[in-house]
């Protein structure tokens, strides 16, 4: 009889249980719908009135984006913004903007120039509305219960996640200073000290005249390689900046109208380094400026544990390079560093992230605010001339390498995009998102 009760009570016990873990179940989802619902009403901002870049209209017209954008979101389009464009000084006709047809002396030229300017407006919003929606479903896909999350790196994250409060760029910017920084291994970090390998890393810090003196670069570039900078002639752009950060692989022969062919420093993964098909040693893009490799490491791991157990061999081909170039300027990244800044991400995004370290485009800018009065995002954020190709480069195709397939990126634009000091037709427009460096914010 007391085997029955004991039974009954047992069986009893299962079904609150399973009905508590089933409400809850049914809690979170009504949760993330609400979300869902909010982000699918985002607020189209009024564009600001003041004369557009010649080139800007240039390539948002050559792209054929103001048509649909016309026909889809003309609905959306403030009237006072109309008015504003309006009262916008005329411009010349010798941009292909205007009608061909289109002369100073006609009095419809300046009506023409007026209306291609409300399609480019319309067709940045339209972008930047669409753009921000998806990436804020993706978002919240990824931090679903449902979500596919094999935590192979152990990820235990005690910390708060971020809220829907919006927060001033500069603030957000400061307690990033707060939160992360980004470390190289140094000549007497263990193992390497023990094993002998440590006059491999370089004697002097990774720019160490900027950092010494402190003297900022007045203007840095990260340069991403999406396809979307294709036909963007931002190459003399990037090549006015003090400093320009390129990843991996990425060429500039050959794109140098688009992508600039200054390479000050390049941030370069493990699997870049050790795969044969890169040629990494040999690569006459390494040669000359300032690399630095990197390779995730565990939430929690010891520098030693990483050493005997990293995703991919960076060591060999980075111990023979720095063998044959001993003057180089070749660091390598402390794996435990890039955790911090995954932790700053999680603790400014209000739904759980996917829990793989950072992309090196937000390593990138993490590495130069610190260096440098402001930095440029080059098509970190995909303008109107964003398309399913991954890289300008190459012709391969997947929309996880603009909303991430294995890196939180939608996180990480959406926070550079609350980070930026930049308008909407510079981001989504031209392709620049602008943030301000550590030595400007006086953090």
């Amino acid at each position: 009889m007391r085997a029955v009760a004991l039974s009954v009570w047992l069986f009893m016990n299962l079904v609150f249980l399973g009905m508590c873990g089933y409400m809850y179940l049914l809690w979170r989802q009504y949760w993330l719908h609400s979300e869902r619902q909010q982000t699918n009403h985002v607020a189209i901002p009024t564009p600001p009135a003041y004369p557009y870049d010649i080139q800007y209209l240039d390539l948002v017209v050559q792209h054929g984006q103001e048509d649909s954008a016309e026909e889809t979101r003309s609905k959306h389009t403030n009237r006072s913004s109309v008015q504003r464009a309006k009262k916008m000084p005329r411009l010349r006709s010798k941009t292909n903007v205007l009608d061909s047809k289109c002369r100073p002396e006609i009095e419809d030229c300046e009506g023409s120039a007026h209306s291609n300017v409300k399609k480019v407006l319309s067709s940045v919003i339209a972008h930047k509305t669409q753009l921000v929606v998806e990436m804020r479903r993706v978002l919240l896909d990824e931090g679903s219960i449902f979500a596919k999350d094999k935590n192979v790196y152990g990820v235990k994250y005690t910390g708060t996640k971020g809220t829907m409060k919006k927060t001033p760029p500069r603030e957000i910017v400061c307690s990033l200073k707060k939160s992360a920084n980004l470390r190289m291994l140094k000549r007497k970090d263990e193992p390497f000290q023990t094993l002998g390998m440590d006059d491999l890393f370089p004697a002097k810090p990774i720019f160490s005249k900027q950092r010494e003196q402190k003297q900022p670069f007045r203007s840095c570039a990260v340069i991403a390689s999406a396809a979307s900078l294709l036909d963007s002639q931002l190459g003399n752009f990037i090549d006015s900046h003090d400093a320009v950060v390129r990843f991996n692989h990425a060429p500039t022969d050959g794109y140098e109208s688009d992508v600039g062919s200054k390479t000050t420093i390049r941030i370069v993964n493990s699997q870049v380094i050790s795969k044969p098909e890169f040629n990494f040693l040999n690569n006459p893009i390494y040669d000359n400026i300032t690399m630095v490799a990197w390779d995730p490491c565990n939430y929690t791991s010891s520098l030693i544990q990483w050493y005997e157990r990293p995703d991919f061999d960076l060591f060999t081909n980075y111990w023979n390079r720095r063998q044959k170039r001993p003057n180089d300027d070749f660091y390598m990244l402390d794996p435990r560093s890039a955790w911090p800044v995954w932790n700053f991400i999680q603790g400014n995004t209000p739904a759980r992230l996917r829990r793989n370290p950072p992309s090196s485009g937000f390593l990138g800018l993490v590495l130069m605010l610190p260096l440098c009065n402001h930095v440029d995002m080059i098509e970190y954020m995909p303008s109107v001339r964003e398309t399913k190709r991954c890289h300008y480069y190459d012709t391969f195709e997947d929309r996880g390498c603009t909303f991430g397939a294995w890196h939180p990126l939608a996180a990480e634009k959406l926070l550079a995009l609350s980070m930026s000091s930049s308008d909407d037709n510079e981001i989504f427009g031209r392709g620049i998102l602008r943030i301000q460096g550590y030595p400007s914010l006086n953090c």
